[in-house]
Parts: C-alpha cells; structure tokens; sequence
C-alpha cells in the first residue's frame, strides 16, 4: 500500500456545530502591507488598494506594465510573490531560493533566465569578497548550467530588489543602528505602531556576531537589521490580527481557534460571513493609511 493509503484528513474532522457552519476567514498579505507602511511606501500601498501587494510590487520594481499579472504572466507573479514574501527581510541568494521552494515556487522555473559572462562574473566576484564563502565557489564550478543559472539569478534578484526598495533598507539599518547603539545599558526597546513593545535584552557583540535575548535569561539569538525587521512587522500584524479577534467576538460570533492570520468562527448561518469579511479588513486606528484586506468562506467543516 502506498503512503497515500494512510493518509488522514486532520482538517476534516473538526466540524460546525448542528444547524450551523464554520467561517474561515483570513488576514490578506498582512506582512507586505504593515512592512510598506512602516518604511513609508505610499505609493506601494495605494495600488494595494485595488490590487495584490505582488502585483503592486511588479508594477513598481519589476517594470510590468501589463494587465492582470497572475493571469497574463503567472511566472512573473510567483518571482514578485517570492521577492516580497522572502526578501523584505534581508534574505540572501541561498536563502532565496530556500524560501521559494517554501512558499511553492520552484527556482528551476523562475530563476533559470540564461547569465550572460558579466552577470556570472559579477556573482562570483560577490563570493570571493564574503567572508563566509564555506566552499561555494567550488560548489557553483560543479554545478550544471541550469543549477549556475538558479544560483546567479537568485543573486541578481537579491541585488535588484535591494536597490530598488531603499525605504525598506533604510527601515533595517534604523531598526540595527538602535539595536546596536543600545549596547551601552543592554536593552533594547522596539515601540509597535499599536503602542506595545519589544524589548531586547543581554545585546553584545563577539566578532562582528550581534546577539541578544528576547526574555530574560532565555537563549541569546543573532540579530541584523532585516532580523528585526521581520520582528517589528510580525509583531504589528499580531496586533492587526488581535483587533480583529476582538471585534469579530464582540460583533460577529465566537473565535473557535486561529491559525497564523486566519480564523475560525463558530456562525449560525452564512449571513455571518460578510460581516466577518468586513471587520477583518478593517484598518486599525493606529496605522492609518494601511489598507487590509480579508478573504473567507463558509464550510460544515474545516478545510483550507
């Protein structure tokens, strides 16, 4: 029997109540909109608000000027997904492409663009001057002409990205030169657009390695300027997310449970589920401008 055979379907057994439905409701691209409005990308937002944020983000960085991108250029819509989704927060090449095939998206599609001698020269310039090569450049001599292409295009896509979003590269060395220069008392305080903090605590430097603890007496943890970027801009949907529990409780129905940004109502009916919809994409008062966004359904029992 194959591995199919044993499959079980954990999602499915968790069932509405009699008489009633789930509604499954979830925050749309929450980090890419609190990341824009955090560095202060307005024009970024304002195409939020009548389209994706990868779309948004190929329109303004990637110089598509077309119509719907996922439906008249899928392959560029899964490299803008990727970039937005991986690379806001410092990813390097290998991580890129690490990242890619977390979210779906295979290198061996989106970054197989032939390399011309500069672009690959470039690349392996790039290796010899890091400090942590650990053997890549025998690695890349090894690789097939499809693998080389994968490895310079995730490079060349790291580099554009960078030097086409300035705000968010002035947002990481903001947030690392705070880090850093809180060295003197050791804590650091990250203030939340919702008026909470983050505090970092025991900050040193041992050769160039900046750590830290995120809890008293708990493990010290590598910090970098798109580190804490990915702090600041997952705690802020945290709070968006938080409202909307709130209000959905207050005003809507029970949360059963919640996974990541989505929730799980417990509703009479689906006449719920609009109003579900609309107070999940309202905007929270302290981050005026933001546009959220939220998609759902309804079903007798859990499903994606």
């Amino acid at each position: 029997m194959s591995e199919e055979d044993f499959t079980i379907d954990v999602r499915a057994h968790i069932v509405a109540h009699h008489g009633g439905v789930l509604g499954i409701v979830d925050l749309s691209q929450i980090e890419p909109r609190c990341l824009a409005w955090l560095c202060g990308d307005w024009d970024f937002l304002e195409l939020v608000k009548t389209m994706s944020p990868y779309e948004a983000h190929a329109r303004l960085f990637m110089n598509w000027t077309g119509g719907k991108l996922k439906k008249e250029n899928p392959r560029a819509y899964s490299l803008a997904k990727a970039r937005v989704l991986a690379l806001g927060y410092g990813a390097g090449w290998e991580k890129f492409i690490f990242m890619c095939r977390t979210y779906g998206i295979m290198p061996e599609e989106v970054l197989a663009d032939p390399v011309g001698p500069r672009e690959k020269d470039a690349f392996v310039e790039s290796l010899l001057r890091s400090k942590r090569q650990n053997g890549k450049l025998d690695e890349f001599a090894e690789l097939d002409v499809l693998g080389q292409r994968i490895w310079v295009n995730a490079w060349l896509q790291v580099m554009d990205f960078r030097n086409r979003n300035v705000k968010i590269l002035n947002l990481w060395r903001k947030l690392e030169a705070g880090f850093k220069a809180s060295v003197v008392d050791g804590t650091y305080e990250m203030g939340l657009p919702s008026g909470r903090s983050l505090w970092y605590y025991g900050i040193n430097s041992i050769e160039g390695q900046w750590k830290a603890q995120t809890e008293r007496g708990g493990k010290f943890e590598k910090f970098y300027g798109g580190k804490l970027c990915e702090n600041l801009i997952q705690a802020t949907a945290r709070d968006v997310f938080g409202e909307c529990i709130r209000r959905l409780e207050e005003q809507v129905a029970p949360v059963l449970f919640h996974v990541h940004d989505e929730v799980i109502l417990g509703l009479e009916d689906t006449s719920q589920l609009g109003k579900a919809i609309q107070i999940m994409s309202m905007t929270p008062a302290w981050l005026p401008g933001c546009p959220i966004s939220a998609e759902g359904h309804c079903s007798p029992r859990y499903t994606k």
